[in-house]
């Protein structure tokens, strides 16, 4: 499914990662990837807390911190 999915979305990085790390290593990719992964950032650039609204009225928050822990909650207001 995952590779289907690739066919829609062929720039979703996350998508050929999934695809990646669930195929047999044997497995050839139904078309060649054009998208590259992301660069790793370091961890003290995510440190903090994030908030994003969701659709409606619902809301997200996470707390990463520096030693990996993280937090994080979802809430609607009806």
């Amino acid at each position: 499914m995952f590779r289907e999915a690739t066919e829609l979305k062929p720039k979703d990085a996350v998508l050929a990662s999934l695809v990646a790390t669930l195929s047999p290593r044997d497995a050839q990719p139904s078309k060649p990837s054009t998208t590259t992964a992301p660069k790793p950032i370091s961890a003290d650039k995510i440190v903090g807390a994030w908030n994003a609204a969701g659709s409606r009225s619902a809301s997200y928050s996470m707390t990463l911190s520096k030693d990996g822990a993280f937090t994080w909650s979802f809430k609607t207001r009806n």
